[in-house]
């Protein structure tokens, strides 16, 4: 991965909100024209914009406040950025800034219809930047490929490129039972026991009780997100009342614990996850028998549990 690629990967764990993109999406206007003229022409296509006097972020105007106002000779070009939100102000920008349907951009992160605007998706755009980075030389095209991941990071965009192999579906079974089994043991000092299954559109796994001598019961997750070209396994600790707030709590205060498996730690909305290792994943691919995967498994839950239990 490059340093590009990693930068805005891990950009999007922190900065992931509507304002967030808006920012970053500025700063790389104003620092690559290339980019400013590919944002300008995919929604405007029918302008030149080779007089830009100014390229306002959150320029405000009478009761309103657009993400992106642009003058280009005069005439004023308005764009505004959504994910999730869908408290739109059509009428209210076209009002304020005395512009035409024309002359205000609209970008969502849904399927949206509004008679008399042209409302684009920002898959629309990735696909938009996407088809261009051949044109461009290298430090511009890496850029521009770390800031595709950023957008599709934060505004959930899938990008499925390979076939899909049925015979490969089998290991996600294979996976669950596994990890079920590594989630309900007796260690001794600390027991942990299968609470629920925990499903969603990119991620399958379990939550499960961690209880112990020294310390108040928590419940964490654990699963497989396989969104991704190479599937991710983690260990969430959700900070709230009745799930993982004692954990959290002592992350937060600064307690340290020896890694080797879950060396990659990051908060994402109110989780915090721990994000199996490089040494994990080698140890796991290079296993020569599923009864060594599960070594592997545990290894990795354990770590991260005994990061909590410890004193």
């Amino acid at each position: 991965m490059s340093v590009f690629k990693e930068l805005f990967s891990n950009l999007s764990l922190r900065f992931y909100k509507e304002n967030d993109l808006s920012d970053i999406t500025w700063a790389i206007c104003k620092s690559s024209n290339n980019f400013q003229q590919l944002f300008l022409n995919f929604f405007f296509p029918n302008e030149a914009f080779n007089q830009i006097n100014s390229f306002n972020r959150e320029f405000s105007k009478d009761d309103s406040r657009a993400d992106f106002v642009i003058d280009n000779g005069g005439e004023v070009f308005v764009v505004e950025c959504k994910i999730n939100d869908r408290n739109h102000h059509f009428e209210q920008y076209i009002n304020a800034y005395k512009i035409t349907n024309n002359q205000l951009g609209y970008i969502v992160n849904y399927t949206m219809i509004k008679e008399g605007y042209d409302v684009k998706t920002w898959e629309n755009f990735y696909d938009y930047i996407e088809s261009d980075l051949y044109k461009y030389g290298y430090d511009e095209r890496k850029l521009f490929e770390g800031y595709l991941d950023y957008v599709k990071n934060v505004c959930g965009i899938i990008k499925i490129k390979g076939k899909m192999e049925l015979k490969d579906i089998n290991s996600l079974y294979k996976f669950n039972v596994i990890l079920k089994s590594v989630i309900h043991r007796d260690m001794g000092s600390y027991i942990l026991s299968y609470f629920n299954t925990d499903f969603k559109e990119s991620y399958y796994g379990y939550k499960f009780k961690v209880e112990s001598q020294n310390k108040e019961d928590i419940w964490l997750s654990a699963g497989l997100w396989f969104c991704f070209d190479n599937p991710v396994i983690t260990v969430g600790v959700w900070k709230r009342d009745g799930w993982g707030k004692p954990f959290c709590d002592e992350i937060e205060s600064g307690k340290k614990h020896e890694v080797r498996y879950a060396n990659k730690q990051y908060w994402e909305d109110s989780t915090y996850f721990f994000e199996g290792s490089d040494v994990f994943y080698d140890e796991f691919k290079n296993a020569s028998n599923i009864n060594e995967q599960k070594q592997v498994l545990c290894n990795f839950v354990d770590e991260v549990v005994n990061f909590y239990v410890s004193s």
